[in-house]
């Protein structure tokens, strides 16, 4: 579980870093449009990171070390 927790980690870093007109970073940060039937709620990609961060959005993306 400790190696999927790091490699999901680094994709995010790696996420974080690419610039605002990536498809990638549009699908992962925003918001698709429409309306689904009712079920149990959705489980994101990043809910997982946000979870193991105790951050939102916003702060979890600041702390990514841009420099690299």
């Amino acid at each position: 579980m400790d190696t999927i927790r790091q490699r999901k980690l680094q994709m995010f870093d790696h996420i974080c870093r690419m610039s605002d007109d990536r498809l990638l970073k549009s699908l992962v940060f925003g918001m698709v449009e429409g309306e689904r039937r009712p079920r149990r709620p959705v489980r994101r990609w990043i809910d997982d990171i946000l979870m193991w961060c105790g951050k939102d959005v916003q702060n979890a993306m600041m702390t990514v070390d841009r420099d690299n």
